[in-house]
């Protein structure tokens, strides 16, 4: 086994804030915490979540950092999640208010995971699972 003789910084993507940062996306992969149902089916409520998550982080690197709170939501459910399956998050602005931000989102399952033959089957076209446009709140309170 090869060892680790450095660091892999230069390959973490970039990190610019502000407006001109339009689009942005997020992978990640639902854990067994996440299933709610019996078998492996994730809740539309966790996929939400998640995409309400990313959906603020995104704002919070257009507004350098600033908190924001989620006020609605329109979306809908496409196709099912199971436990371990890999998603990609895709936000983007849609409209800057003075103290809203609209953001929309897409997410898509790019890995999906065979529990009975402990397999990772990568997709060659990913599939969308929901779709949506989230309203937030930014810099109305105090965080003191």
């Amino acid at each position: 086994m090869a060892k680790a003789t450095g660091e892999m910084r230069q390959y973490l993507s970039d990190t610019k804030t502000g407006k001109e940062v339009m689009r942005e996306s997020y992978k990640f992969m639902f854990g067994e915490e996440d299933c709610h149902y019996p078998g492996t089916l994730i809740s539309g409520c966790k996929l939400l979540e998640k995409c309400v998550d990313m959906a603020s982080a995104f704002i919070a690197r257009r507004d350098d950092g600033l908190s924001n709170l989620f006020a609605h939501m329109d979306a809908d459910i496409l196709h099912s999640v199971n436990t371990c399956d890999v998603m990609e998050v895709i936000c983007w602005a849609v409209k800057d208010g003075n103290k809203s931000r609209a953001v929309g989102f897409e997410m898509y399952k790019i890995e999906e995971y065979d529990k009975v033959k402990d397999y990772f089957n990568m997709l060659e076209e990913p599939i969308l699972c929901v779709k949506g446009q989230s309203v937030h709140v930014v810099g109305a309170w105090s965080h003191a």
